[in-house]
């Protein structure tokens, strides 16, 4: 049983598949010894914003029996493609494997059943049965990367421009024109950085203060009294 399953695994064309498989295996080991991340081979797609968008308005146009015009603007290249065939939004890793193991999986029972329907002819057999398999595959790949795009969705980390107008704490003993820290409010642990007073009399230890903007040559935010933001 154990030598017709091997036997099965090396018979073309499952055994294309069946190499793609043991790359993917060993992938993944690697990626749970923490030898590899698990975006190794991706290719620094930006859908995770756009995917969902792209896809919900192909699917309303269809609906309405709309087709999307030539000059509407969407992810062109290998991102079109993904999100055309609907494998966007997750890790190129992920879709490729499951990809091939659906692959793998359809050619493998398609070489046990074609000799049962008498349907194991050349053409079938090197074309036709690797061809539906995979077509096949890329459907169920479709469905089921859907359900998996928010656990990958990343959410872009704030840059220091987009803390203007946020509270913060004077830390230092106090902050003036030249010198000084703060801790700014970021909705967690707090940020501490080099602050810089805007005008008036220095604040001191514990001061609430306001951040005007953020100085990225001298990299130092500018910060305002409470008081006088108020003003």
């Amino acid at each position: 049983m154990i030598q017709e399953f091997v036997n099965a695994l090396l018979e073309p064309p499952t055994v294309l598949f069946t190499s793609l498989l043991v790359v993917v295996v060993v992938y993944w080991l690697t990626v749970i010894l923490g030898i590899f991340d698990l975006d190794l081979f991706d290719l620094d797609l930006d859908l995770d914003v756009g995917v969902d968008g792209a896809m919900e308005g192909v699917e309303g146009a269809l609906e309405l029996g709309d087709a999307p015009e030539i000059g509407d603007a969407g992810p062109t290249g290998v991102a079109g493609l993904l999100t055309a065939l609907g494998l966007a939004g997750v890790p190129l890793t992920v879709t490729l494997s499951f990809l091939i193991v659906f692959s793998w999986f359809l050619t493998y029972q398609g070489m046990r059943v074609l000799p049962l329907l008498d349907l194991s002819g050349g053409l079938i057999r090197w074309l036709l049965l690797p061809v539906v398999s995979v077509l096949v595959s890329l459907g169920l790949t479709s469905v089921l990367v859907r359900p998996l795009r928010p656990v990958f969705r990343t959410v872009p980390a704030a840059s220091r421009q987009d803390f203007s107008g946020r509270s913060a704490t004077v830390v230092s003993s106090h902050v003036d024109r030249e010198q000084g820290r703060a801790e700014i409010d970021d909705g967690g642990a707090g940020l501490l950085v080099e602050a810089r007073l805007v005008s008036g009399a220095p604040a001191l230890r514990g001061d609430q203060v306001t951040v005007v903007r953020y100085d990225n040559d001298l990299d130092v935010f500018f910060i305002t009294r409470r008081d006088e933001s108020l003003q």
